[in-house]
């Protein structure tokens, strides 16, 4: 078996009590996702799901931040094939193809919260975020597309928020200024819970 790069990063997984746990690995990069993590995150979704010992997931990021996002140099050349995430039978994360997960994920967030980390967080059940998280859509400035569901989850919300501006991805590319917070929070109550000082 080959032996992986430490520079690849790694997503670890521990069960604790029925919670699954699913850890984003590679803090000295601000967690940006390799190929190797974006198979891990899918591997780890489905071990979740065939799991009978967990009833929950909680994904989380080791060191500062949740994740700077993908590492674009490395994930590029892999762009446009249908396998660099989610192979067949196994779950994908963002729930935008069968087989579906049955059971609740949260996504605990820190720190920097950019693009890929954005649609992690609205592709969850709850989230929990420190008071400090900074979230950006950043796609829009390197002429790309959200592919996580982030358009698709995010689109009505302005209709709660009474404010169309608030999800415009010009505005989005950005990080997210405090007024723009209750985009999240327009998504449930139940769902999004900032943490001050956590």
């Amino acid at each position: 078996m080959a032996q992986q790069d430490p520079a690849d990063g790694r997503i670890t997984t521990a069960l604790r009590d029925g919670m699954f746990l699913i850890g984003i690995d590679r803090p000295a990069k601000l967690n940006g996702f390799t190929p190797v993590m974006l198979r891990g995150l899918a591997q780890a979704y489905t071990a979740f799901e065939h799991e009978l010992q967990a009833h929950c997931a909680v994904v989380f990021a080791e060191g500062p931040h949740f994740t700077a996002g993908l590492d674009l140099p490395k994930v590029a050349p892999h762009l446009g094939g249908n396998t660099l995430l989610v192979e067949e039978g196994e779950i994908d994360p963002f729930g935008l193809r069968p087989p579906f997960r049955s059971k609740p994920v949260v996504v605990a967030v820190q720190g920097i919260c950019f693009t890929f980390g954005v649609e992690l967080m609205l592709a969850a059940d709850i989230v929990i975020a420190a008071s400090d998280t900074r979230f950006a859509q950043l796609e829009v400035k390197r002429g790309l597309l959200p592919s996580g569901g982030a358009t698709i989850r995010q689109h009505g919300t302005e209709h709660q928020l009474g404010d169309p501006a608030a999800i415009d991805p010009d505005s989005a590319a950005s990080p997210f200024p405090e007024w723009q917070k209750p985009i999240f929070r327009a998504l449930g109550i139940r769902r999004f819970l900032f943490l001050k000082g956590q």
